[in-house]
């Protein structure tokens, strides 16, 4: 059965991310009130990843394990792309692999290309989770490569752009910017122009990066998607440290880190964490969210 971003293309390319949390939910209660036992697997795996998008990886591992046992149960079968995505925000590298290794060969063998864009969306958000660049804009090349598949190109856009800047290849991360702000223009959100932003802050300097980070840190903070906010916030926190403003980076590397802690992004928080030390703070593991002074 192929994957369908079922009931949130539109919200998908308009990047609308309270549209898609409330689309996804509704047709996940549609399908199990009606009995929709062959529909279900697929709205459980849409809201999902909205869950993931929103920060929320508890709800969405919630989500793949129903998941998979509807499937057991019914004999359904579902690539575990949502499963992909959760292990790469989660930092799990290892599960990652597992489940790129016992799927990803018949995800091929049946044709599915989005779902190899898919996954390798999912390997840059990992890479780029774990500080591993080269390899994040390598995978997030090969996902926004195809724009007929719109919501992993579009979104494996915006890892190239921080992938190709944090390796050397700025050349590279200002054409993934130049298509990524076509795209987060039209879509006119804040989660688009947040995001648009973000990308445009990294292939900035002074007063113009400083001000398009505030402005992808304002707009992300009026959306459902935490683990992007926190994102922006490292991001504007290690370029603050860059420009020897250690005492501005704490503040904002402190929330990035309590915000990715706390929903378990475990490779960001810990990128987060190693930032934090370097301005001289003492920071607790990753079992807690708290931050000592």
């Amino acid at each position: 059965m192929r994957w369908l971003w079922l009931a949130s293309s539109d919200a998908c390319e308009l990047w609308d991310d309270e549209s898609w949390s409330v689309l996804s939910s509704h047709h996940v209660e549609l399908a199990r009130a009606a009995g929709a036992f062959s529909m279900l697997p697929l709205t459980l795996n849409n809201l999902a990843v909205a869950k993931v998008l929103a920060g929320e990886l508890d709800a969405a591992a919630s989500h793949v394990a129903e998941l998979d046992a509807l499937c057991e149960a019914t004999g359904t079968e579902i690539a575990p792309y949502t499963a992909l995505v959760l292990a790469a925000w989660r930092g799990r590298e290892r599960e990652f692999g597992d489940l790129i290794r016992a799927a990803l060969g018949d995800v091929v063998a049946r044709g599915e290309g989005v779902g190899v864009l898919i996954a390798q969306w999912a390997r840059a958000v990992l890479a780029n989770g774990l500080g591993r660049y080269t390899e994040a804009a390598v995978a997030a090349r090969e996902a926004g490569a195809h724009p007929l598949n719109p919501s992993p190109g579009n979104w494996g856009l915006s890892e190239l752009v921080e992938g190709a800047v944090r390796s050397g290849q700025p050349e590279l991360a200002a054409d993934a910017f130049g298509r990524l702000e076509s795209i987060t223009r039209a879509g006119g959100t804040d989660w688009a122009l947040g995001i648009q932003a973000r990308a445009h802050a990294l292939l900035s300097g002074g007063d113009a990066a400083e001000r398009l980070y505030r402005e992808a840190i304002e707009r992300l903070g009026r959306t459902r998607l935490r683990g992007e906010l926190a994102r922006a916030l490292l991001l504007y926190g290690e370029w603050l440290r860059r420009e020897n403003r250690r005492v501005d980076a704490r503040e904002q590397f402190a929330p990035a880190y309590e915000l990715l802690a706390g929903i378990g992004a475990e490779g960001f928080a810990e990128r987060a964490r190693r930032e934090l030390v370097a301005t001289g703070e003492t920071v607790r593991g990753l079992t807690t969210t708290h931050v000592t002074r």
